[in-house]
C-alpha cells in the first residue's frame, strides 16, 4: 500500500543559494513534523538505483506513518536539466516477512 507520495520540481540555482546561506542547518521550507533537510539523503543501491537514506526526524516520521506489521520501502527517481531538477518519491508499506519464512 502507498503511504507516501511526493513530487518536487526545483530551480537548482535557488537551492544552491539556500545551501550557501544555511549549509547543513534545517531549512524549514515546506518541511514539518521535525523533518529537516539534513535528515534526508540520496544514496545508490548496489544496482545503481537511487533511494533515500533517512536519519533523525525523517526516520522517526517514517516510522510513525508506517503501519504495524509492515516495513517501508522507498522508490525514488530523480532527473535534472540545469537549472531545473525533479524528484518523485513513492513510499510503500509491505508486509514484514514472518519469522517462519526466515526459518525455511
Amino acid at each position: 500500500m502507498i503511504i507516501g507520495l511526493g513530487s518536487d520540481l526545483i530551480d537548482i540555482r535557488r537551492l544552491e543559494r539556500t545551501l550557501e546561506r544555511f549549509g547543513q542547518k534545517a531549512l524549514g521550507t515546506g518541511l514539518r513534523h521535525g523533518v529537516f533537510w539534513r535528515d534526508m539523503g540520496v544514496v545508490n543501491l548496489a544496482t545503481g538505483q537511487p533511494t533515500m537514506k533517512l536519519t533523525g526526524g525523517a526516520l522517526q516520521r517514517l516510522a510513525k506513518i508506517t503501519p504495524k506489521g509492515t516495513e517501508a520501502q522507498i522508490a525514488l527517481t530523480i532527473t535534472d536539466e540545469y537549472p531545473m531538477a525533479q524528484a518523485v518519491v513513492i513510499i510503500t508499506a509491505v508486509a514484514k516477512p514472518s519469522q517462519q519464512d526466515g526459518n525455511r
